[in-house]
């Protein structure tokens, strides 16, 4: 019984194989079109616009001063911080201004192979927006 279900099994398998095999096979038409491409190009940020930063430094000798300073302001605050924390926030922005950097060069990299591109094969109808 065993054998006649594999018989059966290999019959079949074969008959399936052997339909794809027919004459009717029709031949791949391949057509190829040129496309217009837009390339979206989005404007430049505007300019920073940075304000001035007043930064005293506290000291023993002026603290008496900022004391002062701050009895006769009760809305003034000073922000004090640690040397090291002053070193990490001058790392921190040193680290900001290097990723940004890298970034304006990257989006300009972009930005002149799309020029490269429409200026040098007009026959691929790309356009910038």
């Amino acid at each position: 019984m065993r054998h006649q279900s594999l018989k059966s099994i290999a019959i079949a398998f074969l008959c399936f194989s052997l339909v794809g095999c027919g004459p009717d096979v029709k031949e791949l038409e391949i057509k190829t079109s040129n496309l217009k491409i837009t390339v979206a190009e989005p404007p430049s940020p505007r300019e920073l616009v940075i304000s001035n930063v007043n930064v005293n430094v506290v000291t023993a000798e002026n603290f008496r001063d900022l004391d002062a300073q701050l009895k006769a302001d009760p809305k003034s605050v000073f922000l004090v911080m640690t040397p090291a924390d002053y070193e990490n926030l001058a790392t921190n922005i040193a680290e900001l201004r290097r990723f940004i950097t890298q970034q304006g060069a990257i989006v300009q990299y972009y930005r002149d192979m799309v020029k490269t591109i429409t200026q040098d094969n007009p026959s691929n109808n790309a356009t910038t927006k």
